[in-house]
């Protein structure tokens, strides 16, 4: 897998409301494919783990609206597949 990250830093998955009102928080981790423009291919979009369904549909929801370049700035010259890691916590 490439070593890619997001180009923009203020796109992230939503804190869903249920469960931050509950105190609940959790972690997923996906698997997708990035196009050469930096796109996440929707449908390429596999949660590997996660600790609530609500957070996954967040991080489902979002990884479509991000932009990802690779690590070292250079552009992709064909697709790649990378994975990454989300957390969901409640500052206190």
């Amino acid at each position: 897998m490439e070593s890619l990250r997001p180009v923009d830093e203020d796109v992230f998955p939503h804190y869903p409301p249920e469960l931050r009102n509950a105190g609940i928080e959790g972690k997923v981790a996906a698997s997708f494919l990035v196009d050469t423009t930096g796109r996440v291919d929707a449908r390429s979009v596999r949660v590997t783990s996660s600790t609530d369904r609500q957070f996954s549909r967040s991080v489902c929801k979002t990884l479509p609206l991000m932009r990802i370049r690779r690590a070292d700035g250079k552009p992709l010259l064909s697709p790649a597949r990378t994975s990454a890691d989300f957390t969901f916590s409640i500052a206190r």
